[in-house]
């Protein structure tokens, strides 16, 4: 009688699970939501709800979130994800409801590791990627995340995958090589990446965990097929990598003793090479529980593609924690009941669902943590006050709204800090992605500028281009559509356009000459676009001698415009 409850459940789950779209969320995965953020149509922040991004429970600030009740209630497997942190060890400073930085996210860890011991069950912690490039603790050091990496060493992560901001530079790579990596000892997963001077894996292709309570994982690391990577590595294609030698090794041979699969994978949640990558192991382990845990496109999503698979992505810049958990059904042909929580972090939240107090919450080694980045934030003098704001602007709001960040960007920023003087010749053409996050009311400091736009790419420029190839280029500028290749950002943006420009073809005087300037990053597919329109000798060069970048130009900007009250 037992075995056919058991068993009326699961079918009963998975009819459920068919009967909905595959991005939305089954009945039994939940969010617990306290502030995050994602914008609405009138560019205003709006709360990030787990009905409006996929369909799941938006539960307030409740523990209920998590397995229902005042208690965790903990599975066969349980597994908390961060992804796609870009250095915001500090949390959302300017966001009440996401107070909590990186040392409180392992409190929080620490805490839920000693409840799932004293239930009998493993927890696991893993990082899917992009750790650098997005605030002044990366960006403000001679090379991106320098200054961090120490920092992120100390999270008890089990594994740890690359992003693609962590190659773009040779320097990051010489940075990850001279310590962080080694540090993870075998734990640093890329199974696509490699060295292009030895031919070595950047990190380790893959790792097996045992739990202090018996279960068994085989973790893989996998970055999306990446192209625009820097010199010091080669990234295999991913249809590639899964041929190799040490895939069908480690899947054939290690995944016959593992509970699960899980693959760290900087990528989609729904990205084709999840299919690809799922084929592939299920070529080889038809029935081995697979968990995808992705990341690269900045949102929350999740996903079954198939009765014993899950794919889930936690968001970005510390604003989600997501929490993966499900029972090993007894049977290989059954299906998984995955769990799926996202966790926005607050300090208030994770004290709620540990049950633990202000006094308690604290563990030792996240009290060292924030020590560490208090003190780089004092050795990089990010927290300058360099002026004050009336409005927050939002970074992805429509163009046409009166506190679009983009707006602000093209029609006051451009105008004051780089085109001086302003000659009404000169044209800036850009992808949409460099500008990375809003821009709040009220005192502004450095580390702002440095979230608001973290590259400090150098200006570009070509000379002398004609009005009337000039307003042809424009029109082709406003007609292209996403490619990965030219985009720092696969975060979707849909009340922007993948492409902007200072001015519009219609506001372009055919009979003048004009001067086309991009940041370093945009100037190639802007010498297209001119050479498209019929421009002859295109030649994008270094527009400015002296240091300004687009990041520098925001701190100028701030600086000059925007003075704080005396009052």
């Amino acid at each position: 009688a037992g075995n056919e409850m058991r068993i009326a459940l699961l079918l009963g789950i998975l009819a459920l699970a068919t009967a909905l779209p595959v991005r939305d969320v089954p009945a039994h995965s939940q969010t617990t939501s306290s502030g995050s953020h994602r914008e609405g149509k009138d560019g205003v922040q709006k709360p990030r709800s787990g009905g409006g991004m996929n369909g799941a429970t938006d539960w307030g600030n409740s523990a209920q979130a998590i397995g229902g009740g005042s208690s965790v209630v903990w599975k066969d497997v349980n597994i908390m994800q961060l992804t796609d942190v870009h250095s915001w060890l500090s949390g959302h400073q300017h966001e009440k409801g996401m107070g909590a930085d990186y040392a409180d996210v392992m409190s929080f860890y620490q805490h839920m590791k000693d409840m799932a011991d004293a239930a009998g069950k493993d927890l696991w912690f893993f990082n899917s990627g992009d750790i650098v490039e997005g605030t002044g603790l990366s960006d403000a050091s001679k090379t991106p995340g320098e200054l961090i990496m120490p920092i992120i060493s100390t999270m008890p992560f089990d594994a740890i995958t690359s992003g693609n901001h962590e190659l773009y530079h040779n320097e990051t790579i010489g940075n990850l090589q001279a310590g962080f990596i080694g540090s993870w000892n075998g734990h640093y997963l890329t199974g696509n990446i490699r060295d292009s001077s030895t031919g070595e894996f950047l990190g380790s292709p893959y790792v097996v965990l045992t739990g202090t309570h018996g279960k068994r994982l085989l973790v893989l690391g996998f970055l999306y097929n990446m192209m625009e990577h820097c010199e010091a590595v080669t990234v295999t294609m991913v249809q590639e990598a899964v041929k190799e030698p040490w895939f069908k090794s480690a899947v054939g041979v290690e995944g016959n003793t593992s509970h699960a699969i899980v693959l760290l994978t900087h990528m989609d949640c729904k990205d084709p090479l999840v299919t690809v990558l799922r084929t592939a192991i299920r070529a080889l382990q038809p029935h081995t529980p697979i968990v995808f845990l992705t990341g690269h496109t900045h949102i929350r999503a999740y996903s079954e593609p198939d009765s014993r698979c899950a794919s889930m992505e936690s968001g970005r810049y510390l604003d989600t924690v997501g929490l993966l958990q499900f029972d090993l059904p007894f049977e290989d042909t059954f299906p998984v009941a995955f769990n799926h929580t996202f966790i926005t972090p607050n300090v208030e939240t994770f004290m709620e669902i540990t049950k633990t107090t202000k006094k308690t919450f604290d563990t030792v080694e996240a009290k060292a943590m924030k020590a560490s980045i208090t003190q780089v934030r004092a050795q990089t003098g990010i927290d300058r006050v360099l002026g004050c704001s009336d409005t927050t602007y939002i970074y992805n709001a429509p163009l046409t709204a009166t506190n679009s960040l983009w707006t602000l960007f093209l029609n006051e920023v451009l105008p004051q800090q780089l085109f001086a003087p302003d000659t009404g010749r000169q044209v800036y053409v850009g992808h949409t992605g460099i500008l990375r996050y809003s821009l709040f009311a009220g005192k502004v400091s450095v580390d702002d500028t440095y979230i608001v736009s973290p590259f400090k790419d150098k200006f570009m420029i070509a000379t002398k281009i004609p009005g009337n190839v000039l307003a042809i280029a424009l029109k082709k500028v406003a007609a292209a559509k996403h490619d990965p290749a030219r985009s720092r950002s696969n975060e979707p943006l849909e009340f922007l356009p993948e492409w902007v420009s200072s001015m519009t073809a219609d506001e372009i005087d055919v009979s003048l000459v004009y001067d086309v300037i991009s940041v370093t990053f945009d100037a190639d597919f802007t010498a297209e676009k001119l050479k498209e329109a019929g421009a002859k000798d295109v030649e994008m060069v270094p527009f400015r001698a002296d240091d300004s970048d687009d990041r520098v130009i925001w701190e100028r900007f701030v600086s000059s415009a925007w003075p704080c009250s005396k009052a």
